[in-house]
């Protein structure tokens, strides 16, 4: 379940999904992202890559990317993954896969201000 996220005076919450998040240093993990005219909040509830599945890990942390960061987003798309690759200002690379389901609404959520 995702943490409550504490919206900034004026700002709007767009949308709430859930979805993997495959970080610039490796792994994987399981979580929930919300999307705001502002802001992208990640709040990872599993590790998912394969170590943390096997010892049944779960992981806790939050990631905050604001939208004047994000330089690009490149959608892929394939049978099982839909990835949106976020290029932020410092040159890092953050993906957020759902799997098979669409990306489409979280990318232009993402690109809205």
């Amino acid at each position: 379940m995702a943490k409550k996220i504490d919206l900034h005076p004026g700002e709007t919450e767009i949308g709430v999904w859930t979805l993997f998040y495959l970080p610039p240093y490796g792994g994987k993990f399981n979580g929930t992202l919300t999307v705001t005219d502002r802001r992208l909040i990640y709040d990872a509830s599993d590790d998912a890559s394969f170590s943390g599945v096997l010892a049944n890990k779960t992981a806790s942390g939050r990631l905050e990317i604001a939208k004047t960061e994000i330089r690009d987003i490149e959608v892929t798309r394939s049978l099982f993954h839909k990835r949106a690759l976020l290029t932020l200002a410092d040159g890092s690379f953050h993906m957020f896969d759902r799997g098979a389901m669409s990306i489409d609404k979280v990318a232009a959520a993402m690109e809205a201000h």
